[in-house]
């Protein structure tokens, strides 16, 4: 009797237990609806223009087109998952941005426009507006140039707080740090193209977004890193174990 030990392991993300909103935008063209990934499979809302779009993709099949109208952007409701208090986390996306106006890629506020609203924005500039900005409360806490923003071309984008810093890394290179430890101890809602104005939001980004990212409690990246090569995985790693035995040389 003779016993053989097979193990089979499926690619998967070990840490994947700490992504709350995972999102791949895949879906048919002009389609209005998409699923969220993650374990917290959260509901998203389309509004305007807003739709997947097979004319553009990091990764599989689509992605998301924003128009870059003022009522274009998508919208995922507030809750505990998106509550990070004073702990590391990580949001991070491939964006293809089309026009250099001012947009807004994603704001956590929830429509409260005050400079007390514990919340993200990150959002780029254009002519005279010549900024890449990732700001907290209104207040800026990361300011660059857009030497290292270009136009359709897909680029990855990660927002990484590890302890008390905040840092934005393009394509895997860190371009810029500040110091945070912002208590966000709210559960507010994400919007992704446009910010919670009380009207209508008037920074809608000009472009594609895919394979959108937040996780929550880890700092993904601490250095510089090389961004992946395929899209984030939509389950932890596994592990199979398979035993096959043998008696007189028959399975």
């Amino acid at each position: 009797v003779s016993v053989i030990e097979e193990r089979d392991s499926a690619v998967g993300d070990t840490n994947f237990d700490k992504v709350e909103l995972l999102l791949p935008f895949e879906g048919a063209n002009n389609a209005t609806s998409t699923t969220d990934e993650s374990d917290s499979n959260h509901t998203v809302s389309f509004n305007g223009s807003a739709a997947i779009s097979t004319a553009q993709k990091k990764f599989g099949g689509s992605s998301l087109y924003l128009p870059g109208g003022s009522n274009d952007w998508i919208n995922i409701a507030g809750s505990t998952d998106f509550n990070f208090g004073t702990d590391d986390f990580t949001i991070e996306l491939w964006m293809y941005r089309t026009n250099t106006s001012m947009g807004v890629v994603f704001e956590t506020r929830g429509g409260e426009d005050t400079t007390s609203t514990d919340g993200i924005t990150f959002y780029l500039g254009g002519g005279g507006n010549d900024e890449l900005r990732v700001a907290i409360n209104r207040s800026n806490v990361i300011d660059l140039g857009q030497d290292h923003q270009i136009n359709n071309q897909w680029q990855h984008f990660a927002i990484v707080r590890e302890g008390s810093t905040m840092t934005l890394y393009i394509d895997g290179t860190a371009r810029g740090s500040g110091s945070n430890s912002t208590d966000f101890n709210r559960t507010r809602p994400i919007r992704i193209g446009n910010h919670h104005g009380s009207g209508n939001g008037g920074y809608g980004l000009q472009g594609y977004i895919d394979d959108f990212r937040v996780t929550k409690g880890l700092a993904r990246y601490t250095s510089n890193f090389t961004p992946s090569s395929a899209a984030h995985p939509t389950s932890e790693g596994i592990t199979e174990n398979k035993y096959i035995g043998q008696i007189g040389g028959i399975d």
